[in-house]
């Protein structure tokens, strides 16, 4: 996978991440924390293929929701919405068709 950076692969998880949710062709399992503690896990992407067309927004609307400092939004495929988290919550992620047949990690 590239992720635009002229050879250079992602330098944080974060931005690792990021490249596999753009790029995934079936999703990102992802695992974080909630604000609650709870951990939670999710197939997500911001691959535009797996995504439904943006809408046009009505005259007179209220602006798009703005993506706030630390926080990553991401669109959830089952069920399908919009979800963010906080960067530093990440706990670990895996494309999913890097995982196994079974759900677990993946064999290396």
């Amino acid at each position: 996978m590239t992720d635009g950076t002229q050879g250079q692969g992602p330098r944080t998880p974060l931005e690792a991440l990021v490249v596999a949710l753009r790029q995934a062709p079936r999703g990102v399992r992802v695992a974080f924390r909630k604000v609650s503690g709870e951990t939670t896990e999710r197939v997500c992407t911001l691959n535009p293929a797996l995504m439904p067309p943006p809408r046009e927004r009505p005259k007179g609307a209220p602006p798009p929701r703005m993506t706030l400092p630390g926080l990553l939004n991401v669109y959830q495929l089952d069920p399908p919405g919009w979800k963010c988290f906080r960067h530093e919550n990440l706990i670990r992620f895996s494309a999913v068709d890097e995982e196994a047949p079974d759900g677990g990690k993946p064999a290396r």
